[in-house]
């Protein structure tokens, strides 16, 4: 039989992967996240605040530390060390304030970005290459795959979070064009996190948590491979051979056929438990991945309208101008978003420019209706062509059945 190399994962490299997979649990500011959990400052919003987040990173740091002279591998061990070390670096700041736009999206988010991306030296190139044959099966190598996994997510999650957090900024000085830009980033964005999971059929990946699952399944299947058929030797004794996990060679006796069937179906099962302990850890690491989803999923908003309101050029009310906006040559739009307990969705489609002539104050119709009924009131959107698409909530309708509105805000 020929040598079969499989890869014994270091339990504590997988305890910290499991460690950090549980801080991939849903935090977000409002709308989506509840006032009274409102998160103050970075550690709040990207591991729930408290030292054993901290402590995860250290953990993973230290561990990933022991890894690093590991040959080949040792430069991408390095970057999911890098990972780790830069995002306790921003958790230490813990007075830092998430209100703080400008160094969430000067410093935060371009570096996660980057080191969550394709490209030399990032965590994303790192766990792609590490998976590969014959990387995977060196000593070692498959714990820290877990553990960069782990890692990855949690820089994908917390792009997602402060994606969101700028949402809220934006919100809470009532720039709403600002608003709604980030909240459609971070749903794309957590659309890339549920890829980086699940999988993608367009691309045929089959997502973090299947390739993990296949690993462990090569692993085992290559462990048990090596438990040879029941032979007779020369001399008349009957029995098996081990090939062990590094090709070491041990006949297991027995003087007949049915008793030395019986011992190598109970020693298959025996290094069959072996296994299960073994990839254990990985086995719970990927199945908290996949509750992370399942959680955040259960927390999302409605999903965006996928149709544009009307407006009745015939409808309206006064005669202009009205303030500063509804003067004859300008342009009125309006768009809508669906809302629930669970914060709103990113506006829909921007309806045709409508011309403001010699009446103010239009009738909106064909207001979205939200399809799944996951919607308990919408808001209303409105932009004029001569304020540089500067966008207001004109409207919160409070149900998801009203169609149309008169629209009477100067």
């Amino acid at each position: 039989m020929s040598e079969t190399v499989i890869s014994l994962p270091n339990q504590t490299v997988l305890q910290t992967a499991l460690a950090v997979s549980e801080s991939l649990v849903w935090v977000m500011p409002p709308p989506w996240g509840l006032a009274e959990s409102r998160p103050q400052t970075l550690p709040d919003l990207l591991i729930g605040g408290g030292s054993s987040g901290l402590h995860m990173l250290q953990m993973a740091i230290h561990q990933t530390e022991s890894c690093i002279t590991q040959g080949e591998l040792s430069s991408w061990v390095n970057d999911i060390q890098e990972l780790a070390k830069w995002v306790q670096q921003q958790i230490v700041l813990r007075d830092f304030n998430v209100e703080n736009s400008s160094y969430i999206t000067e410093s935060l988010l371009p570096e996660l970005r980057r080191m969550t991306s394709p490209g030399t030296g990032t965590v994303y190139t790192a766990i792609e290459n590490m998976k590969k044959e014959p990387f995977i099966r060196r000593e070692g190598a498959f714990g820290v795959l877990v553990l960069g996994v782990s890692m990855y997510l949690l820089g994908l999650k917390m792009t997602v979070q402060l994606d969101a957090q700028l949402a809220a900024n934006h919100k809470a000085q009532n720039d709403f064009e600002g608003f709604n830009f980030y909240t459609s980033l971070w749903v794309a964005d957590y659309a890339k996190y549920v890829i980086a999971v699940n999988g993608d059929v367009k691309t045929q990946f089959s997502g973090w948590a299947s390739e993990v699952a296949q690993l462990v399944n090569k692993f085992e299947s290559s462990r048990l491979s090596q438990i040879g058929p029941v032979q007779q030797k020369p001399s008349g004794v009957w029995g098996f051979t081990d090939h062990g996990v590094q090709g070491k060679e041990t006949f297991i006796p027995e003087p007949a056929y049915e008793q030395a069937a019986k011992r190598r179906a109970d020693y298959a099962k025996g290094i069959a438990v072996e296994l299960d302990e073994t990839y254990g850890v990985a086995v719970k690491t990927l199945k908290a991945w996949l509750s992370a989803v399942k959680q955040w999923d259960e927390r999302l908003p409605p999903t965006r309208p996928k149709l544009a309101p009307a407006i009745d050029a015939g409808s309206r009310q006064a005669f202009e101008p009205h303030g500063p906006n509804w003067v004859e040559g300008n342009a009125v739009s309006y768009a809508v978003a669906f809302v629930n307990g669970r914060g709103p969705s990113p506006p829909g489609p921007w309806s045709s420019p409508a011309q403001i002539n010699a009446r103010a104050f239009p009738t909106v119709t064909n207001i979205p209706v939200d399809p799944l009924q996951l919607t308990t009131e919408r808001w209303i959107y409105r932009k004029f062509a001569k304020r540089s698409g500067h966008v207001q909530l004109v409207k919160i309708v409070p149900d998801n059945t009203t169609t149309s509105f008169i629209d009477t805000k100067e």
